[in-house]
């Protein structure tokens, strides 16, 4: 059953889609409805049907702004860029990509944010680079795509990005651009005050 609170919240998210802003716990439900079919979110089947209406209609440019995190359950710097995104509550998807590879056309979007190309990527001190004795500067861009996606392990994790910026590795202040801007304003202005002091 609907109840009056109930619709109050929707009111209020559906508001907030309109003005382009994506509320995470608006798609964590859509997730939870999805997954768990049995509609008990938020007041029922009814209520949970115009969630999934709010979600699908909201702005897909924010939801394809989210963070992405591939990773590789072994590496020690996956782990660290994962507990930095939990730690300051940025949303984010997570694909181990070790068990879930990526296709020619993921990589090519990869390729299209990395600045220096395959040397951003490209891991050449893994072992499998090591084997296949190849020359970098001497692939095309679609050798190069062929051989990502048939040697996975070539690629360099965790790798962090979205629709425009790029992180390959954990560097503690690289990965501070993925920072809403409003909080990295906040501590510019919060350095600034000290360095003035």
């Amino acid at each position: 059953m609907i109840t009056t609170n109930s619709l109050k919240n929707v009111d209020c998210y559906l508001e907030s889609f309109q003005k382009g802003l994506i509320i995470h716990s608006v798609v964590i439900t859509y997730k939870l409805v999805l997954l768990d079919g049995s509609a008990n979110y938020f007041g029922g089947t009814e209520l949970s049907r115009l969630f999934f209406s709010i979600v699908t209609q909201s702005n897909d440019k924010e939801v394809l702004n989210m963070i992405n995190l591939y990773i590789a359950p072994s590496s020690a710097s996956s782990r660290k860029a994962r507990a930095w995104l939990k730690e300051h509550d940025i949303a984010f998807r997570e694909r181990n990509i070790k068990s879930k590879p990526l296709n020619a056309s993921e990589v090519k979007q990869i390729l299209r944010l990395t600045e220096n190309g395959s040397e951003d990527i490209i891991s050449t001190r893994s072992n499998v680079f090591k084997q296949l004795h190849v020359d970098l500067d001497n692939l095309s861009v679609s050798q190069l795509v062929d051989l990502v996606v048939k040697y996975p392990d070539l690629i360099k994790r965790p790798i962090i990005f979205d629709d425009k910026r790029l992180e390959v590795g954990y560097n503690e202040e690289e990965i501070r651009r993925f920072l809403p801007r409003d909080v990295r304003t906040a501590e510019l202005h919060h350095l600034e005050s000290q360095l003035s002091s």
